[in-house]
């Protein structure tokens, strides 16, 4: 009767630590798993967010005209963008004589526009830099943005535009107006010193 004490009791131990071992084996599947199912899941947030377009707004320079200040609307992303709305708190100034236009794209703006494609981009005169930024004060607007993408809304992008980061730039016209007057001033010059 000992040796089949002996045997029951070693068949319990070796049942209880297999026990143990399953238990320990169902937790570690259960982790990967779990573990699987998160990266499937941030793969698939992933591909989503890289699919989804990428509206932005900014205030720039304007490339042939350096003191004009323009507003400008853009879609970097991949994909449409669809019923895109964009809020300047509190709106953008600009120069009475072009405020009628580009108050109407401010309000279209914030209204909604019906869509805007990948690459592309919308810009608006804002006026002349000297007269927009004349002001000491500052010139904080803050932005929002909501769009919606192939895959529902995008998530809102806020940030601030200060218009007084302007004041110390420098005109640094790149079209080619600019250009032809330097290179006409330099023909006459070298035509003068010919004669």
């Amino acid at each position: 009767m000992d040796v089949d004490l002996t045997i029951s009791g070693l068949a319990a131990l070796v049942a209880l630590a297999s026990a143990w071992f399953a238990r320990a084996s169902v937790r570690q599947a259960k982790r990967s798993a779990d573990a699987a199912e998160a990266q499937v899941v941030g793969q698939r947030e992933s591909n989503i967010a890289a699919a989804q377009p990428y509206v932005w707004a900014d205030v720039r320079a304007d490339d042939t005209q350096g003191h004009w200040l323009q507003l400008v609307l853009g879609n970097s992303g991949p994909t449409v963008a669809e019923n895109v709305r964009v809020v300047f708190d509190p709106p953008l100034p600009s120069e009475d004589r072009v405020d009628s236009l580009t108050g109407t794209a401010l309000q279209r703006m914030a209204t909604g526009m019906s869509s805007l494609a990948p690459g592309h981009m919308l810009a608006w005169v804002l006026g002349a830099s000297a007269r927009l930024l004349e002001s000491d004060m500052s010139q904080v607007h803050s932005v929002t943005i909501d769009a919606d993408g192939p895959f529902g809304p995008i998530p809102t992008l806020k940030y601030e535009i200060n218009l007084a980061d302007f004041r110390e730039s420098q005109d640094r016209p790149a079209g080619t107006l600019h250009k032809l007057t330097r290179a006409v001033e330099g023909i006459t010059a070298e035509l003068k010193k010919r004669d």
